[in-house]
Order: C-alpha cells, then structure tokens, then sequence
C-alpha cells in the first residue's frame, strides 16, 4: 500500500515538472529527487517505478493517453498521443514505459524550441537486428522534419541542423567512432540546449552553425553502452 500512494505521489509530482510556474517546476524536481535519495533510487529507476504495477494489480496497466473527463472538452476529442501510440504499437515491440517514453518524446520534437533542453533518444542493444532501424523508420513519419541518416559525420550533422533544422535520426552511430570524435560529440552533446553552436572558418571569416535540434540515436554492442554513458546527463535533463 505503501508504494500504491508513492506512486500516485510521484505521478503528481512528474506532471508538476511541465508546469508553465518555473518555481512549480523546480519545487517538484527538488522533491522528486528528496525521495528517490530515500529510497536509495535514482531517476533512471523512476519510470519503471511509476509504471510498476501495484500490489492488488496482475499485470501493468496499457499505455494509455486517455484524457480525465475534466479536461477541456476539445482536448478529449482530439488527443495525438494516443494516435501516435497505436502506430507505435502496431510496428514495434516494446515495455509499456518505452512506448509512452517514445510518443511523449516525438511529440516534444514539433514543440522543442519551447524546452530550455532537448533530450536525446537513444535505441541501444548488444547485438543485431532488435529493431532499432525500424523504430527510426516508424520516427521519421511522426517526428517533426525528420531525417533518417546512415554514415553520418560530424560536419554533416551540424551543417544539416542549422540549414533545415531538422529532427535527427542517426542510425549505426556505433560507426561514427563516438569515442574518438570530439566534434561529433560536441554537437550531440551540446546541441540539447538552445542557442547552442559550433564555429567553424569558411573562406577566411567565421561562422556559426546552429546545433540546437532533437535527435535520436542508435547504437549496437559495446560503443552502444558508451554512447548511453555519453549522453546520461543529457537525457536526464542535467547539464
């Protein structure tokens, strides 16, 4: 029962993290993270913790975007996310959690410049074909301008970004030699916030290339678990 009524907590307290009163925001960040210390837990751990189905429940509930009844009555006739997740669930096979992590994410890439960061969506596993080229597939119909690339390089990416502000799906990063790449990583890590931009000499004067842009990222075997630790801060919303 316990942990019934943290998760209800905790549910409350995430949706008070996208409040429009900055002081809500950081207010319920700071408790968030006053219970997780606690209970020893990290914010890695929290998703699955909220979805975890309670003790008087078989089995975890389905995603479900359903709005309450109480809301705006234009809001419950029309609700994209729940559109966006049943063409998820029909191409792809996923946790509950990672199906509402993905449809909250594509719907942050037509609204980013509106976020002071733009978390990086990373699809990672030790070996081949689990799907993660698909589900970049199924992305580039959903997200906001997006461009599906393999054999991406550094000063595609950041020329790419500030000439057509694209979302970013870049497929076989565990090619790009991540590790080695300081430019390359330059513009994945940096580019999560805006403003951000990277200088570069063309013909003997200066120039500044926009890196503010959504992207998603997959990896396989080992680089795919320095790629995750690449990016930790990023996608977890630290600096």
């Amino acid at each position: 029962m316990y942990d019934d009524k943290l998760r209800i907590k905790l549910r409350k307290l995430m949706a008070r993290l996208g409040d429009k009163n900055e002081f809500e925001r950081e207010n319920a960040r700071v408790k968030i993270d006053e219970i997780l210390l606690k209970r020893r837990m990290s914010w890695n751990d929290l998703m699955l913790f909220v979805l975890t189905p309670s003790a008087s429940s078989a089995s975890p509930p389905p995603p479900s975007f359903t709005p309450d009844p109480a809301d705006d009555a234009d809001a419950v006739a029309a609700n994209p996310a729940n559109l966006i997740l049943d063409v998820l669930q029909s191409y792809l096979d996923l946790q509950p959690y990672e199906f509402v992590a993905i449809t909250l994410w594509i719907l942050h890439t037509h609204v980013f410049r509106k976020f002071t960061h733009s978390p990086r969506l990373l699809a990672v596993s030790p070996v081949m074909e689990c799907g993660k080229s698909t589900l970049l597939k199924v992305l580039e119909q959903l997200v906001a301008n997006g461009s599906r690339e393999v054999g991406m390089t550094a000063p595609a990416a950041y020329r790419l970004i500030d000439s057509e502000s694209p979302c970013l799906l870049i497929d076989e990063a565990d090619n790009a030699d991540l590790g080695f790449n300081g430019t390359f990583r330059t513009v994945l890590n940096q580019g999560h916030e805006p403003g951000s931009s990277i200088p570069r000499v063309i013909r003997g004067e200066t120039k500044r290339f926009r890196i503010f842009a959504p992207i998603a990222i997959a990896a396989q075997g080992m680089i795919a678990h320095a790629t995750s630790r690449l990016f930790r801060a990023v996608i977890f919303g630290g600096g």
